[in-house]
């Protein structure tokens, strides 16, 4: 009866609550929502300095 009962309260979390927290995420990789233009003459993000400076670890 436990196992079942908490198997229950699981799948009711995963089908309810998280739509709800990850609402945003959904919206976006379903096609619904889209990003908003960026103004005339933003520049784009260099991001090498930024991977220079991350010391690369290998496990």
């Amino acid at each position: 009866m436990h196992k079942s009962s908490s198997l229950a309260c699981t799948l009711f979390m995963q089908l309810m609550w998280l739509p709800l927290i990850f609402h945003e995420v959904i919206e976006h990789l379903s096609g619904m929502a889209q990003a908003p233009a960026m103004p005339p003459g933003t520049p784009n993000p260099v991001l090498d300095p930024v991977a220079k400076a991350v010391p690369l670890v290998v496990v």
